[in-house]
């Protein structure tokens, strides 16, 4: 943690993405003269990727920056040093990596950001130097190792079947989403990590999961009386809607109007949304610590359009190593899972 405020945070994050992709050629460039053994096989694409890495380092720095979190970066650095093992790439390179970034910066930030950035990039580095915590596999139920089998071979109608099943058992549809759905699609991520599966298999699994939630839909009894209105939508630029779909279905199911937009939606496009819908409550879901300075051009546009009167929540993997960033970005609250969504909005109902 830092003593910086967050507008000095904010403009300290917006700074280091202004500069980050001179910043990756640079250290790429750095990086090839130091290595000249790594790129005769294939040149620009070597150069390609060894610059996206760069770029995703310096991004994540800047995130990390904005939420205040040094756990944050540590966490992405800790994911980032097990894909590359899992891909026969040495952490070292991990850790130089992040020491050229170090190096870079010194040179051109004056000396009030450094100090911001030192303590997230050291963070990192003792992550790197420690054994790596492994993750694997999940201890899922068997009805969602079922579905997470079904997600993988492809076959949607059985994991439909599995869902449906579930209800016809009992389970909520609340619970087939936590349970289920959403353990599932974590342990297909924990097996990308692996690489053990591909990308693409990942994508089939968060798609065929995306259908069985529009087929469960149907089956959510909607009451008749309605709490408020509400919007529920995704950061632009995020690409993460299934746990945003998830959320709008149970607000649905508990009483709320619900207009869910999805996922990478234009700021100007959610409060147009929020004005025609005339919302009591924005939801806002943000999965990737990169997308906080997002949230807050939103939480700033919809308080300058609608005042205080609109109440605005978040949620999201974005806010859980610092949830006060909520309050600090301008929301009302904070809802870190499904069910406290749900709770959430009650109170402040």
């Amino acid at each position: 943690m830092n003593a910086m405020s967050l507008p000095d945070r904010l403009q300290l994050g917006r700074s280091l993405r202004e500069d980050r992709d001179d910043l990756a050629r640079r250290l790429t460039a750095e990086w090839f003269e130091d290595h000249p053994e790594f790129e005769p096989a294939h040149p620009p694409l070597a150069r390609q990727r060894t610059r996206e890495d760069f770029s995703f380092l310096v991004d994540f720095l800047a995130a990390a920056i904005e939420a205040d979190s040094d756990a944050a970066f540590s966490d992405m650095v800790a994911w980032t040093a097990r894909v590359l093992e899992a891909r026969s790439v040495p952490r070292a390179v991990l850790a130089d990596s992040l020491r050229r970034i170090e190096r870079a910066l010194a040179t051109q930030l004056p000396e009030e950001s450094l100090a911001a950035v030192r303590p997230v990039l050291a963070a990192g580095q003792v992550v790197i130097a420690a054994p790596l915590a492994q993750t694997g596999e999940s201890e899922l139920g068997i009805a969602a190792s079922v579905y997470l089998q079904a997600v993988l071979q492809g076959d949607r109608r059985a994991a439909l079947s599995v869902a449906t099943e579930a209800l016809r058992d009992g389970v909520s549809v609340a619970d087939v989403y936590l349970e289920i759905l959403q353990g599932a699609l974590y342990e297909v991520g924990r097996r990308w990590e692996g690489n053990r599966i591909t990308v693409a298999d990942e994508h089939l699994a968060t798609v065929i999961t995306q259908w069985v939630l529009a087929q469960l839909y149907e089956k959510l009894e909607i009451p008749a009386a309605h709490r408020g209105r509400v919007v529920v939508t995704g950061i632009e630029g995020e690409q993460h809607q299934v746990g945003a779909n998830m959320v709008a279905d149970m607000l649905e199911a508990d009483g709320w109007n619900v207009r869910f937009l999805g996922a990478n939606v234009p700021r100007a496009a959610v409060l147009t949304s929020v004005e025609e819908h005339r919302a009591d409550v924005l939801g806002i879901s943000t999965t990737m610590l990169l997308h906080l300075s997002q949230v807050e051009q939103l939480v700033r546009g919809a308080r300058e359009r609608f005042g205080s009167d609109l109440r605005i929540v978040v949620g999201g993997a974005a806010f859980r190593f610092n949830p006060q960033v909520a309050r600090e970005l301008g929301a009302d609250a904070y809802a870190p899972d499904l069910k406290s969504a749900v709770t959430t909005l009650r109170e402040l109902g």
